[in-house]
C-alpha cells in the first residue's frame, strides 16, 4: 500500500525493465505482485510478519511453478 512504497508505478516499471535487461537469467516475478499492505510487516517495510511471509512464500512458489516448471 502507499504507506510502504516510496516509488511511483512508473519508477517500478523502469526498475523492472533495467533488471530484465541486466541479468542473464529468467525474471520470474513482477514487483507489483509483492507490494503488500503495511499490516503484513513489522519493524520496517523490509520485514514481513508471519502472515506476510506466508503470503509471499505462496506467491513465490506460484511464480516459480508458472515460469520454471
Amino acid at each position: 500500500d502507499e504507506e510502504c512504497v516510496a516509488s511511483s508505478p512508473q519508477d517500478i516499471e523502469e526498475f523492472e525493465k533495467k533488471i530484465r535487461e541486466s541479468v542473464d537469467c529468467p525474471v520470474i516475478s513482477r514487483c507489483h505482485t509483492y507490494i503488500m499492505e503495511s499490516k503484513f510487516f513489522y519493524d520496517t517495510n523490509y520485514h514481513l510478519n508471519t502472515e506476510g511471509a506466508e503470503i509471499r512464500t505462496k506467491l513465490l512458489i506460484s511464480d516459480m511453478r508458472d515460469k520454471i516448471f
